[in-house]
């Protein structure tokens, strides 16, 4: 049983909120079911639910590239993976754009990439969820949270005894 509780803000993000909502419970019980058989009903794993929040949030809030200057890209694949930064110029084929990407390491960072390599953002807007995984088998829950590219997971695998108290295993 997976249960989210998502809050948007800004201009459009309660239609972040509502695509989070819709979108990481099927994707975290996809995750949960294509691990191996015997892992069904362990608890879930950090790591799954870390990458699940990746997956989710490249599904609601990135999409095809709007070759626009000045608009916030997220580079997918390569060196830059999942690096955010902005459209500087774009070449005369529009299929060559100079993306400046904001690396604390090294400073601004000039690159050359190509559309397919980009993703523009789709809403003006964040949001913020909680999200409950229950293990209905074995009676256990996990507790996490994301927001605008943050996850954390939130304490130890819980059981809710029959008396409705919850223990840390």
């Amino acid at each position: 049983e997976v249960l989210v509780l998502s809050d948007g803000h800004d201009k459009e993000g309660h239609m972040v909120a509502q695509g989070v909502c819709n979108i990481l419970p099927q994707i975290i019980l996809r995750r949960i079911f294509e691990r191996s058989p015997d892992m069904l009903f362990e608890p879930v794993e950090d790591q799954l639910l870390y990458d699940a929040f990746q997956e989710c949030e490249n599904c609601v809030c990135w999409g095809p590239i709007k070759q626009t200057s000045g608009e916030y890209v997220k580079i997918k694949g390569g060196q830059f993976n999942n690096e955010i930064g902005y459209i500087a110029e774009i070449a005369e084929d529009e299929d060559n754009i100079t993306v400046v990407v904001d690396n604390e390491r090294v400073g601004y960072l000039r690159m050359n990439l190509p559309s397919k390599r980009l993703g523009a953002s789709r809403f003006r807007g964040g949001a913020t969820a909680l999200c409950f995984i229950r293990n209905l088998k074995r009676n256990h829950c996990r507790i996490a949270t994301l927001g605008d590219s943050r996850a954390m997971v939130l304490g130890d695998i819980l059981r809710i005894t029959d008396e409705g108290k919850k223990t840390s295993d």
